[in-house]
């Protein structure tokens, strides 16, 4: 609320606009927030040159899921379901040396052994869950595409190199230039079942990602390739027993 008049050395002055500013304009109060400013005030930014980086490889980050392997076959290395008169031979030979108990799970043979004293009550181990990695990406460029899984990133003037655990780690697949192109690789399989729950989570005090696309550049200079990374997380349902493949956040390595 503004008064109709205001005093100033004494002598009372009149305001024309008893709605106006007393020492600016009322568009001014606009930029007043709610709470009063600290002071002192904070400099004001200075204006930084600003580069538009061009980037010839992009994932996108949407498109990055889990699809579920077929229940029949076990692809990328994996063994194919047995015939059922082999597994009952062998049944036979192994009867008087271990417990083995063998069950039909969803079209996947699965094999139980024990170490003797044979318990009827041996629960059967679940139904594997294994998943191919696809997403959708656009490459100005050829490319070269690798999965590492729990690794560590090391940035260099020469690129990022990605360092996996024990060798986790799928082959590099190389693609040519071309807009909205599928990644989609059947013999590359991955169980997460098989990791620790803690490890399948982005923990910054690890400095480890569990999952890591690793998109590079092929053309241009040896001596500092251009790179796109998209940082995944495992989220675990256990109601259902799924596993969902969940893009975190990118890095773009540029020249």
């Amino acid at each position: 609320f503004f008064g109709t008049h205001f005093i100033m050395g004494g002598e009372r002055f009149d305001t024309p606009q008893p709605e106006s500013y007393l020492f600016g304009e009322n568009a001014d109060l606009n930029f007043l927030g709610n709470r009063p400013t600290a002071f002192p005030y904070p400099p004001p930014q200075a204006n930084e040159p600003t580069k538009t980086l061009k980037s010839l490889v992009n994932i996108r980050k949407e498109s990055v899921r889990f699809v579920k392997t077929m229940n029949d076959k076990k692809l990328g290395g994996v063994l194919e379901k047995p015939k059922m008169k082999e597994i009952d031979r062998d049944l036979d030979l192994d009867k008087e040396k271990s417990n083995v108990t063998i069950e039909d799970v969803d079209g996947n043979v699965l094999c139980s052994m024990g170490l003797g004293g044979g318990d009827a009550d041996m629960t059967p181990p679940p139904p594997p869950c294994s998943y191919n990695i696809e997403f959708t990406f656009d490459s100005d460029a050829k490319c070269a595409i690798t999965i590492y899984y729990f690794c560590s990133e090391d940035v260099s003037p020469s690129g990022v190199t990605l360092v996996p655990r024990e060798g986790l780690t799928s082959e590099t697949y190389h693609y040519e230039k071309g807009i909205n192109q599928c990644f989609s690789q059947p013999s590359h399989v991955f169980n997460p079942q098989q990791m620790p729950e803690d490890e399948l989570g982005y923990s910054p005090g690890r400095e480890q990602y569990p999952v890591a696309i690793h998109c590079v550049v092929e053309e241009g200079s040896d001596e500092c390739r251009q790179s796109h990374t998209t940082i995944c997380v495992i989220d675990h349902h256990p109601e259902n027993g799924s596993y969902v493949l969940r893009a975190l956040k990118q890095k773009i390595f540029v020249d």
